[in-house]
């Protein structure tokens, strides 16, 4: 089971601002260049995309992003397998997937909660403060849910985001006791395979409403 909450950025300074957005541009324009090559070589399979695929791209990324953008790409790509008409995906402010390789979240010591290590362009890292909330706190203080290594940055006309993933197992489907067939109906309410009739007055209190007189329910001490 996984689950995510949303950690906002914008408490970042102009210039970290600045340094996010050009990273967003331009891992967005390598994504698509190596959208358009995986197209046109029909590459709609597949679990990793080789170098050689995307090594004449030039991108001021690091390889590392390079690879990651790759993996996105492909699994943007492998989308349209299954359609029978392909259209070709265009991206134009599509969230990044990144990992522990680019994100790492730490606990604050001043008067923010958190702060984000994230790598930018020439690998070097910029810290980002931010606050916890209440969805947040909630996966985040409980031992059940464990953080994810992946996130996803993104970009909206309301900021910078980082969605921050967590999972914990999934409740065991109950394997013991029996299964009760249910028949519904006009004169009672339901029976049951067991047995078991619920809603005996159905058809009377249909029939009530319908000539517009009180229900059973209703009628209360002894009639005159």
């Amino acid at each position: 089971m996984i689950r995510h909450a949303t950690l906002s950025l914008n408490e970042a300074t102009g210039e970290k601002k600045v340094a996010i957005d050009l990273l967003i541009q331009q891992y967005l324009i390598f994504l698509q260049k190596l959208i358009n090559t995986l197209w046109n070589y029909k590459r709609f399979f597949g679990t990793f995309v080789p170098k050689k695929w995307y090594k004449e791209i030039k991108s001021p990324l690091t390889e590392r992003y390079k690879q990651c953008a790759a993996k996105q790409a492909l699994a943007i790509i492998k989308s349209q397998r299954k359609r029978e008409k392909k259209t070709k995906p265009i991206v134009h402010n599509a969230s990044i997937e990144l990992d522990s390789r680019f994100v790492k979240i730490e606990q604050g010591k001043n008067s923010f909660d958190l702060w984000i290590k994230l790598a930018i362009l020439g690998g070097k890292p910029i810290y980002i403060p931010a606050k916890r909330h209440y969805h947040f706190n909630k996966f985040f203080n409980n031992s059940d849910w464990t953080p994810k290594k992946s996130c996803r940055l993104r970009r909206t006309d309301k900021g910078l985001f980082l969605d921050v993933f967590f999972e914990k197992e999934a409740e065991q489907i109950k394997e013991v006791g029996g299964a009760v067939g249910l028949d519904l109906g006009f004169r009672k309410l339901a029976v049951m395979s067991d047995g078991q009739i619920v809603g005996k007055e159905l058809k009377e209190e249909i029939t009530r409403l319908y000539l517009g007189l009180p229900s059973c329910s209703d009628q209360t001490g002894d009639a005159l």
